[in-house]
Order: structure tokens, then sequence, then C-alpha cells
């Protein structure tokens, strides 16, 4: 599925299709380039699902954990400065996936081999300043 998104006006019902689209995965990894808008996705993801946390990147932490209404865990990772898989692994990121909690992970490229057989991709391309092409697969 390939959606475009002309300005970040037009996100939220973009985002709300992808959420539709991937509502049975609770595996999400997002690709693209360095300020491609990947955390500014998941932001506005978790804003539909009534996050109650500010929604950051996790460059340095790694790992953030955001709370819904019901308290229900979600987990955002951005392994963009992990540059092995054991530290993946330090981060019981395996553990985490097993949860059947709602998993988003940024630059999922390192950790590829520990992904389960059912996830969502999003690829995030930005050809041009504002448009954002959105290229989504079910994997599993």
């Amino acid at each position: 599925m390939e959606i475009y998104c002309q300005t970040i006006q037009e996100l939220p019902e973009v985002t709300e299709k992808i959420i539709s689209y991937g509502k049975e995965y609770t595996i999400w990894v997002l690709k693209g380039d360095l300020g491609a808008g990947k955390t500014t996705f998941i932001q506005e993801v978790a804003r539909q699902m009534n996050v109650m946390d500010n929604i950051s990147s996790p460059s340095y932490a790694l790992i953030n954990e955001y709370l819904t209404p019901k308290q229900e865990k979600i987990y955002h990772f951005d392994l963009f400065r992990v540059k092995t898989i054991s530290e993946v692994l330090d981060l019981g990121f395996d553990e985490y996936l097993e949860t059947g909690l709602q998993c988003f992970i940024e630059w999922p490229e390192i950790a590829e081999t520990l992904l389960p057989e059912k996830y969502l991709e999003i690829s995030i391309i930005n050809p041009e300043e504002e448009l954002r092409i959105f290229n989504i697969e079910k994997h599993g």
C-alpha cells in the first residue's frame, strides 16, 4: 500500500488510514532517512490512540514507554545509535516484542533478525520539502 501525504495538515488522515490498515499488527517498524518524519508519524499515531504522555524521540534513552487512558503500555524504540545486535539484546528487545503490546521501532535494520514473522513495515520517503510517501507492507 502506498499513501501520499502532501502537507503536514494531511498527516492525521493518512495516519488514520495506516492505523486501520495495520490494526492487527502490534509491531510496526519505521524506515526512512533522518528527518523523514518517523517520530512525527508516531506522535500522530499516539495522539489518535489517546496516549497521555508526551511523545518524543527516544534517541538517547533508546526506549520510551507511553500509557493509554486504559493504562496499556506502548513501546517506542529508536535504534539509530545502536551499533551491534548484542546491544539490542541487552535492551531486552526480544522480550518487549513478546509482550503482545504495541511496539514502534525506528531504525529497525540492526534488529531485523530479531523481528517476529508478523510485523508492519512503514517506509517514509520525502522527495520534496513537505511531501511524504508512506509505503506500507504487511509481513506474516
